[in-house]
Formats: C-alpha cells, structure tokens, sequence
C-alpha cells in the first residue's frame, strides 16, 4: 500500500513536472517564433525602405537629369535635396557622365566595368550595391542604382548613402531592444552596412576571405549555441539582416517573473512603434525637402539670373498660354517687345558690369508698370518681352508709354558709384482675339520702327511708317 501510494505520488509529480516542462518549451517556442516574427517584419520594411529609394531617385532623375549635358550646379542640387554622400550618373554604355563629389578627370570612363550594382542597374533596371569604394572619394559607401528613359536613351542615377547616419540604424538600434541584442544588415561578403550598435557606425570593406570584425556589442560572450538568432536576405539587395539576443534573456519573462510579460510586449512594442514612426517622420521630411528642392530648380529654370524676371522659356509659354485664351474667349491681347537703347555704347564706355547694372534696374522698374494678371521678362539680351492678356492696342500704348517714361527717369547708379541714365525703345502689336502667329513679328517690326525713327519712343504695329528711313549712323542698337 505504501509502495503503491508512493508510486501514485511520484506519477503525479511527474505528470506536473512535464505539464511544467511542456508548459516551458511551449513558452519558449512562442518567444523564439516571436523574434523570428520581428525580424521578417524588418525584413519586409527593408524591403519597402529601400524600393521607395529607388522609386523616388528615379522620379527625380527623370524629370532633372534628363537634359543632353547635365550640368554640375543641376547635379550638385538633386544631390543636396536628398542629402547623398556621393552620386554619379552614367549613359546606357555605363561611361560617367556627372559624378558627385565633382572629378573632373574621370568623367566619360566607363565606370559601369569597376561597380557591379551599375551594370546590374542598365540590365534591370535597379540595383543596390554591398559595401563599396566611391568613385569620387574611395570612402566606403552604399549606393542604390536605377535606371531610367531621357531623349537621349536610357541612364543610370546611383546615390550613395551612409546608412550608418541615416534612420535605419536608430530602426536597427531598437528593433530588439534587449539586453545584448544586436541587429545589423552586411553584404554578402560581410561587411557591415549598418548596424544598430552604438560602437558599429562606420561602413568598413573586408578584403576578400578576411573576417568580419565584430563590434563590442555584437561581440557574442556565450557560444552561438546560447544564443538565438535570425538570418533573412531583403530582397533585391545584396544584404541579410543579422539579429541575436542571448537565449537566457529571451527567456527572461518566462524564468520565474511571468508576470512582467504583458510589460515586457508592450515595452518591446513601444518601442518598434517608437522606432517606425521616427523612420516615418524622416522619410516624411525627405519627400517635403524634395518638394523645396523641385520648387527651387523649377523656378531657377523659369527666371533670368542676371534680371530676376522671368526669361525666355517662362515667356513662350505664356504666350502659348494667351494665344489660347484669347482664342477661345475672343479676347484681344498685346505684347510690348522692349530693347534698351545704344546698350553696346554703354557696355564699351562703361564696361560689361555697368551694363549689367543697366539691365538690373531697368528690368526692375518697366517690371512694376505691368498689372498681377501680365508677365514680363527678359526675351534675350538686352530686350525684354511684356504679354498683357485681354488689351486691345490702346491699354497696350498707355503701358508703354508708362515704361519709357521710368525708364527715361530712372538714374542707375552702378557699383562704382557712377551714374547712368538708359532710355528704351518699344514696340507694341496687338492680337484681335484670333490665332494670330505673326503678333510677335509685328511687335518686333514696331521696335525696329520705334528706333528707326531716332528711339526713346513707343511705336505701334497699328501706326502708318512715317517716310524717315534709318541711316548708317542709326543702326538699331
């Protein structure tokens, strides 16, 4: 009876320490699945991180560095707007046609043949390289390549990155935020792209064969044995994301604290919201600097330097645009071609900057004689272009007039302290509400009647010619 009893006593304690154990691995098993969940989250954010690279460099590339010559100030300003370490642009045949920092020396070489990610680019159409040399510098850098179409055949825009800085290493640094846990995406020859450590920030090349050093906190103290971990590729990149966290702090919430589980998840949620919302916030910031920097470049394309009008691209359009209007509306409209009047004897007595001097003010005085509806610009050179929408030839006359008369008083006074005074000769045509193609013909030929008949004056295409003709000595300036 005692034996039997004895017997029953140690079936049950048995019974209770396997439904223990079970109870245990059970646990255990949803702690390990739980870390494994995270880290194919952060591989499918990856993923999505880097495609929104690559879908936005590509946008910009299109719409500003389609030109047959891409500039170096164009270039330097995409560059800026999305804060790149380095960048470089190549035509279908992979030769160097911009490259960030500027280097002169090597443009138009086939730079496709030294970075596999480019030559992978011309053929798919995007790429992202592991850890490599810049072009420019030789610092290590990390580059997201896309292809893309322009007039003259397809292109490539690489923009190199130092990730370590940017928001996937604090995205890193928290998404196991326990105690020894590091994550870290390397290439596939192991160097470290970046890393959520603290001491791990810089990109380092490994030669080939070398080992990757470890930084201290990614340093295991246990055997690999003790510890658990995750290994995932993120597609369409060369990397894997790496992450690990001792097995005995895994297993922390369940080794005599349970209670502190629900904490714990909510802790370890936090701090992932924590940690994709700053991403967020980042990225939300970049696209809103894009939007500045587009606006910056698009309104460099539509104004004169020099002037600060509006130029000859801006113009065509504009009268493109009320050609239209006036069409449709049966509405008249006038130009007023403007030219400044003896500008080479300015420039030869006074010299380039005085005429420049010249055309600053003068561009900004005819500028206020024209209402918020009208645009005015410079058409080339020293003539300057008004459109005046919906005026019929006698408003146009009476704005014309108003600009010679401030031209006519207007003293500039250059940086030399010199004083200058410029008159300016106008002519004006008017459209009567049809298309009319010759309207700008019109106006130039009153122009060249307005300085014909001794300048400083306003002609219209409307007016009879009156008999002077122009002498040798009266050549239009």
């Amino acid at each position: 009876m005692r034996v039997a009893a004895a017997l029953l006593v140690c079936v049950l304690l048995g019974g209770v320490l396997l439904l223990m154990r079970e109870g245990e691995a059970r646990a255990r098993r949803q702690l390990e699945n739980r870390f494994q969940a995270r880290g194919e989250l952060a591989q499918i954010f990856l993923k999505a991180y880097v495609e929104d690279l690559l879908r936005r460099e590509r946008q910009v590339a299109e719409k500003r560095l389609s030109a047959a010559i891409v500039t170096q100030p164009e270039f330097d300003v995409v560059v800026e707007a999305f804060g790149l370490e380095a960048a470089v642009v190549t035509d279908g045949a992979g030769r160097l046609l911009a490259v960030y920092p500027p280097k002169p020396e090597i443009l138009g070489s086939d730079i496709a043949a030294r970075y596999g990610h480019l030559r992978r680019a011309l053929i798919a159409g995007s790429a992202v390289s592991p850890v490599v040399s810049s072009a420019a510098t030789g610092a290590p850098i990390v580059a997201f390549a896309t292809r893309y179409p322009t007039p003259q055949g397809w292109r490539v825009f690489s923009g190199a990155w130092d990730l370590s800085r940017a928001p996937l290493r604090a995205f890193l640094e928290n998404l196991i935020p326990m105690k020894g846990g590091v994550a870290e995406l390397v290439d596939e020859s192991g160097s470290v792209v970046t890393s959520g450590s603290v001491s791990e920030r810089a990109l380092v090349i490994l030669p080939p064969g070398a080992p990757r050093p470890s930084s201290s906190r990614s340093r295991p103290v246990k055997p690999a044995s003790e510890r658990q971990s995750v290994d995932l590729p993120i597609p369409g990149t060369p990397w894997r994301l790496i992450a690990s966290v001792d097995k005995a702090v895994l297993y922390g919430p369940i080794s005599g604290t349970s209670h502190l589980v629900p904490i714990f998840l909510f802790a370890v949620l936090s701090a992932f919201l924590v940690a994709a919302t700053f991403l967020l916030v980042r990225l939300i910031e970049s696209r809103s600097q894009l939007r500045i920097a587009n606006a910056d470049l698009d309104r460099l394309a539509r104004y004169d330097r020099l002037t600060n009008v509006t130029n000859r691209r801006h113009l065509e359009e504009e009268l493109e645009k009320c050609r239209n209007i006036a069409r449709r509306h049966q509405q008249d409209f006038s130009l007023l071609l403007i030219d400044v009047d003896h500008f080479k004897t300015v420039n030869d007595e006074h010299g380039h900057s005085v005429g420049d001097d010249v055309l600053r003010g003068l561009a900004g005085v005819l500028a206020k004689e024209v209402r918020l509806e009208d645009t005015f610009g410079r058409w080339g050179g020293e003539e300057f272009l008004a459109i005046l929408p919906d005026t019929p030839a006698a408003g146009a006359l009476k704005v014309a007039e108003r600009m010679r008369r401030a031209a006519e008083s207007l003293p500039i006074t250059t940086a030399e302290a010199q004083v200058v005074h410029a008159t300016v000769s106008i002519g004006s045509a008017t459209a009567k509400g049809v298309w009319d193609l010759s309207v700008l013909k019109r106006a130039d030929d009153a122009l060249y009647r307005a300085k014909a008949e001794g300048r400083n004056r306003v002609v219209s295409s409307e007016d009879r010619p009156t008999l002077k003709l122009a002498t040798t000595a009266d050549t239009v300036a």
